[in-house]
């Protein structure tokens, strides 16, 4: 009983523990990130459309056009709008949608971040593990969009991105804010750390076939390899095939715009100075508008190293880098305002996980007051019930004693009745050795010396006088004979002589001449003697039923079978006379007939089943154990 009210109370637990928990999971969701991962807008665009309100795949669909056009699609600017509204209750997706929508629209990326880490709060707290991928994705994003920015908070995200990572582009991705991280940050070995980080980069590429889009990544990374390790050869076939590779997808444009500069670098250490100057006007055509300040400095910042100083226009080369460095105190402004927003969001984070932590204790002491009051009913219902079933219990009890005594009682009673019949057994048996011995010894005597006597006094011989006396005669032989069976049925000494078998098949062959009654004895197995005592008793068993079926059956056959088995003997008395009613047989009897049979048997430890029908003879099987 205790253990089942140990389990109850976990169980209970367990339920409150689910009841708090809340981990929705969304197929459509897991579709929809899945396809952004791969950068497969189609797919993207496609399950937005199955959303099940119309307000959710309006959100989705407005979502994957923003990112499909890095922000300058017609339906990035009705999303302009819709950020400007004043939203007193923003969702997840609005919040992500907002984020993105700064991230590529404006110079300063302190409101992005404030949205996109809204995003990840709301996504954490709902449990959505996708939609909260795909927000630590997009505010990795705005951190690898910075030119020098190594932050705590961009590892933090990243290790966050990891944990939710499940799939081969997950991983693709990681690896890719991974070295991006190394690369700006001032104070690692980036020789060791970033060659294991890009080895591991290039194994996963390896071992999965990704697609173009990532893959124009993952060849932008190799050329910046390659340019570390001074290898400007297979540096110029990596960014190529990054340009290759991003085609004319606007997400890519940075990526094509960045090779395109880094090609123009490598050229022109080459000495090759009009392709250069092509791959610099190549990337001045693919200048962010929308992020002018960091396109400017790259751009301004290549250009006068890497083309006019090398193609000895200094008066120009002097100029980009002017505007270059003017920029540069711009975006250290910008580096400044965005740590400053992430301490702003880490301090209203933490007021908000302390006002969440005084909620949730005081949720958990609600809890723990139901759980003292659950515990408290089921202790006392159990209790309740312990103590029913232990009243219960001390009833059964007593029943079962009377129950009990009855029956020692009945016991008793049945043992007197047993030693009754035993004595009455006894001494019917001593009464019919009497009887035997005065039928046989005086009355046989008697009978025989009337017949001498008879015959002394015949007279001379005529004929009506002749057949009285033969008359006579024969009805003397008769009673003389008669008086011998009875006297030699009556008998037991016969069975201490000669055992049951034989004694059973004297019995037979004498109870069919003495009544017109075909008697036959079958045995099987019955070849060693049984005990004195259970022979005698088996005997009159079967006397006494072969004297009913003379007596009350008006059979004409009747078949004694005795089968000996290893532990019981099986006996089985049948005839063909008028049968019986069985029903309450053996207590309905009077005097000592079936009754007295039935109380032997069961002295003996056997059994004994009556089967009969009026009209179709009688069936009795006994079976004692031997």
């Amino acid at each position: 009983m205790v253990k089942v009210l140990l389990r109850l109370i976990f169980y209970l637990l367990f339920c409150l523990t689910l009841a708090s928990a809340q981990t929705p999971q969304s197929l459509l969701n897991q579709k929809f990130v899945e396809s952004i991962f791969q950068l497969d807008f189609d797919s993207s665009d496609k399950f937005a459309y199955e959303f099940e309100t119309a307000e959710k795949r309006k959100s989705f669909r407005l979502l994957s056009a923003l990112i499909r056009s890095a922000g300058q699609s017609p339906e990035a600017n009705r999303m302009l709008h819709l950020t400007k509204k004043d939203n007193s209750n923003p969702t997840l997706i609005s919040e992500l949608t907002s984020g993105l929508y700064y991230l590529y629209n404006s110079s300063s990326n302190d409101s992005s971040f404030i949205h996109l880490s809204r995003a990840v709060s709301l996504a954490t707290e709902g449990g959505d593990i996708y939609l909260l991928k795909l927000s630590l994705w997009a505010l990795l994003n705005l951190y690898k969009t910075e030119i020098i920015l190594s932050s705590e908070d961009y590892l933090e995200y990243m290790q966050q991105f990891k944990k939710t990572a499940s799939s081969p582009y997950d991983s693709a991705w990681m690896h890719l804010f991974e070295i991006d991280y190394i690369t700006k940050a001032p104070y690692i070995e980036h020789d060791s750390i970033y060659l294991n980080a890009f080895n591991d980069l290039r194994e996963k590429f390896k071992h999965y076939d990704y697609n173009e889009k990532i893959q124009a990544h993952y060849q932008f990374n190799e050329g910046i390899f390659y340019r570390y390790r001074q290898n400007r050869h297979l540096a110029k076939m990596a960014y190529s095939s990054a340009i290759k590779y991003c085609g004319k997808h606007t997400f890519l444009k940075y990526i094509k715009f960045s090779s395109f500069l880094h090609l123009t670098q490598l050229e022109a250490l080459d000495g090759n100075e009009a392709l250069s100057r092509e791959y610099l006007d190549s990337a001045a055509r693919l200048w962010d508008k929308a992020d002018s300040l960091r396109s400017a400095f790259i751009f301004n910042r290549f250009a006068a190293y890497y083309y006019f100083e090398k193609a000895k226009v200094y008066d120009s080369a002097y100029y980009v880098l002017r505007k270059s460095n003017d920029i540069e105190p711009l975006l250290d402004f910008r580096n400044n305002t965005l740590k400053m927003t992430e301490m702003q969001v880490k301090l209203q984070t933490a007021e908000k996980e302390k006002q969440i932590l005084e909620e949730q204790q005081k949720a958990q002491i609600t809890r723990n007051w139901l759980v003292v009051a659950i515990v408290a009913l089921v202790l006392g219902t159990g209790m309740a019930v312990l103590l029913q079933k232990n009243t219960a219990k001390k009833r059964q009890l007593a029943e079962q004693e009377v129950l009990l005594k009855q029956q020692r009682v009945e016991n008793l009673l049945k043992a007197q009745e047993l030693a009754s019949v035993d004595a009455m057994i006894a001494g019917q048996e001593k009464e019919r050795q009497e009887v035997a011995n005065e039928l046989h010894d005086d009355l046989g005597g008697l009978m025989a010396s009337i017949k001498l006597h008879f015959n002394s006094f015949k007279s001379e011989p005529n004929q009506a006088t002749n057949k009285l006396y033969e008359k006579t005669e024969s009805l003397i032989d008769e009673a003389y004979q008669k008086i011998r069976a009875i006297a030699h049925a009556k008998n037991s000494g016969v069975i201490a002589k000669h055992g049951l078998l034989k004694s059973i098949n004297e019995m037979a062959q004498k109870v069919s001449i003495a009544n017109n009654l075909a008697i036959n004895v079958n045995d099987h197995g019955l070849d060693d003697r049984l005990e004195n005592t259970m022979e005698l008793t088996l005997f009159r068993v079967i006397q006494e039923l072969i004297t009913n079926i003379v007596k009350h059956s008006n059979a004409s056959e009747a078949n004694i079978h005795l089968t000996k088995h290893s532990d019981y003997l099986n006996i089985m008395i049948e005839d063909n006379g008028d049968g019986f009613d069985t029903a309450g047989i053996t207590t309905r009897s009077q005097g000592m007939g079936l009754k007295s049979v039935d109380k032997r048997i069961s002295h003996l430890g056997g059994s004994m089943n009556i089967d009969s029908e009026i009209g179709r003879g009688t069936t009795i099987i006994i079976e004692v154990p031997t």
